[in-house]
């Protein structure tokens, strides 16, 4: 084995919580902040070496693979949405794919939470772990005592039933909105971002009430030592001893994030604001050339040049919400404030649109 700092981590901890952190933000309705992909990708990259040596993780595995598929085809979902449906249409879209994506998520989420937590559970009795079992709490009068890995399957099947209602359900309200001789007025429509704030609030308080014992579940299984060393010398007698499959997985890891850099490149304007900031395909980016960083040559140089991207291009949005938040367009020519202003954002702009060139 090698030694502690340099030794083989059968699971991806930091990546877990990565992704735990883009899948727990709430939507509205399509719109994703975190895009859900992206946690669902560094999910699958956590939880591989596991997928190897467990019948039931690489099951739950396959399904968060799924999701990857299921979560991108929300950007695409947006660009009809907003490129080809109506003005007049749009409610209606946005609750029909609102509805079709929340399906989905939960036929194939559900069951992977269920496949993850079976694994873990089952991995823990063959492996001399303990903190699988541990009890979740005192309960004096139950037979049967719930153990703390079954507490955050309920919790988590819990928050995903809430996060998807909360997506869809606001939506609803659309169907009350009526047409009158072209002029489109609305009942419970007229409300409908009073609900949108309201299942938002609904579901960042499910959010704290999964997220919060899930990250203590995550630090006691990381703390079982036992049980972690076992699955790395199982790990490497099994599985490392063929190096091709590693680099393999590696390699595949490596160009989903490269594809789904390319596919949110393009910028996505709504109300003036790019839904698709340009630093979060340069994230994925990074994300996939650390994953081929034992495999390929020269990835700290096109790290460096994405890092810089990253910052040049957060930095240009910064100053370009700036600047909209205090001049209107036409005051460029008139105030020479707004002009310094608009003028050290196309400066910032410019730099980052060579360095992508560059990259």
């Amino acid at each position: 084995m090698k030694s502690d700092r340099g030794r083989l981590k059968i699971v991806g901890w930091g990546g877990m919580i990565l992704a735990f952190v883009f899948l727990m933000n709430p939507d509205i309705g399509i719109f994703d902040i975190l895009p859900d992909f992206i946690g669902y990708i560094l999910l699958c990259a956590a939880i591989a070496k596991l997928s190897d040596i467990d019948d039931r993780v690489n099951e739950a595995r396959a399904l968060f693979v799924r999701m990857i598929y299921v979560s991108a085809a929300k950007i695409v979902a947006l660009f009809v949405l907003f490129g080809l449906l109506t003005p007049s249409d749009r409610s209606v879209g946005m609750l029909l794919f609102a509805f079709v994506f929340s399906v989905f998520e939960l036929v194939y989420v559900l069951p992977a939470i269920v496949r993850l937590t079976d694994g873990v559970l089952y991995l823990s009795m063959r492996h001399e772990g303990t903190a699988a079992y541990a009890p979740s709490g005192r309960l004096k009068n139950s037979r049967h005592q719930k153990t703390i890995t079954e507490k955050i399957r309920r919790l988590s099947v819990i928050f995903m039933i809430v996060k998807a209602a909360c997506r869809t359900l606001p939506e609803f309200a659309s169907l009350t909105e009526q047409t009158y001789e072209s002029t489109a007025t609305s009942h419970l429509y007229l409300y409908v971002n009073v609900f949108r704030m309201f299942a938002v609030v609904v579901g960042l308080a499910a959010m704290l009430f999964w997220f919060v014992p899930t990250l203590r579940y995550i630090r006691l299984i990381k703390r079982d030592t036992l049980l972690i060393r076992n699955l790395e010398q199982k790990y490497v007698v099994e599985i490392q001893s063929r190096p091709d499959r590693p680099a393999r997985r590696a390699i595949k890891a490596a160009f989903w994030c490269f594809g789904a850099a390319a596919l949110i490149t393009p910028d996505f304007y709504s109300d003036g604001f790019n839904l698709l900031p340009d630093a979060l395909s340069a994230l994925v980016l990074l994300a996939g050339l650390w994953m081929l960083r034992k495999y390929i040559k020269g990835w700290r140089g096109v790290s460096a040049v994405a890092a810089v991207y990253t910052a040049l291009s957060t930095a240009a949005m910064v100053l370009d919400l700036r600047f909209k938040s205090r001049f209107y367009p036409e005051s460029i020519l008139k105030d020479i404030e707004a002009y310094n202003s608009y003028a050290v954002f196309c400066v910032v702009a410019t730099v980052a649109e060579l360095v992508f060139l560059a990259m």
